[in-house]
């Protein structure tokens, strides 16, 4: 089984590429950053989450990933199910609200 830090370094390594953007609506119980992806590079760019506390509850923030029509997933596993973006790249983003796994990383799901 892959451990934390080897997700963070294959988010790195196949994912963070492109203009980078903390996002707007950061409060004191999650920090969100994007990063855009490059033009010419299918399924980069991500959405990064951390949150604080213990509660293990769910929490969604409006988030504009800058890619349109585009499938999300969690990397991390931390949180199940799919994100689709909207025309203008907005999408309800999750990080679960915890000390071990509050943390996602949603990158874009590669179209074959």
């Amino acid at each position: 089984m892959i451990n934390e830090l080897d997700k963070l370094l294959e988010v790195r390594k196949y994912f963070a590429y492109g203009p980078g953007y903390e996002v707007d609506n950061n409060d004191e119980d999650v920090y969100s950053y994007v990063r855009e992806g490059l033009e010419e590079v299918e399924g980069d760019g991500l959405v990064l989450m951390i949150s604080d506390g213990e509660a293990g509850e769910i929490i969604s923030k409006r988030i504009n990933s800058r890619q349109p029509n585009t499938t999300f997933y969690d990397y991390t596993g931390h949180v199940q199910g799919k994100i689709i973006t909207d025309e203008r790249g907005y999408g309800d983003f999750k990080v679960r609200k915890s000390e071990n796994e509050g943390w996602s990383v949603w990158v874009p799901v590669i179209k074959k």
